[in-house]
């Protein structure tokens, strides 16, 4: 993950635009940002390559390690066909965070948790719906 980020971080120094990762990310996502809003430029043909290929090394990495991305990483696989300027400094703001948080881990707890039923009512669905039955197909596989 750190190779991903440091061959990122060459790329653009030997772009020479003055393009680099930002400083700070807290959280995989730029805060505020929708992706599905941004009407900045699209990307060019060079770029748009560029922008798939960072997205599918986000993909391995969420494979690898870092499933706390997985959203984030899909947003900007949504946008592959036709990404725009924001979209790729999203993926730049991404790539800041593992920078940042390369060895951290997410924790899962196993036990159950201990939830009160008494505190849900129940209802009869039949007051909404009536007395409907599933629709299955005649040719539907019999188990």
């Amino acid at each position: 993950m750190q190779e991903g980020v440091r061959n990122l971080e060459t790329y653009l120094v030997r772009q020479g635009k003055g393009v680099m990762l930002p400083k700070k990310s807290t959280a995989p996502w730029p805060t505020e940002y929708m992706s599905e809003l941004d009407d900045m430029p699209e990307l060019g043909a060079e770029m748009i390559s560029h922008y798939q290929s960072l997205v599918g090394i986000l993909h391995w990495m969420v494979e690898l390690a870092q499933v706390d991305m997985i959203v984030e990483v899909s947003i900007l696989a949504s946008h592959m066909a036709m990404p725009g300027e924001g979209h790729l400094l999203a993926v730049y703001h991404v790539f800041a965070y593992i920078k940042k948080h390369h060895n951290s881990h997410l924790v899962f707890d196993p036990s159950y948790p201990d939830i009160d039923r008494s505190i849900f009512m129940e209802h009869d669905w039949k007051e909404y719906y009536g007395n409907v039955q599933e629709a299955i197909p005649p040719n539907a596989p019999h188990l």
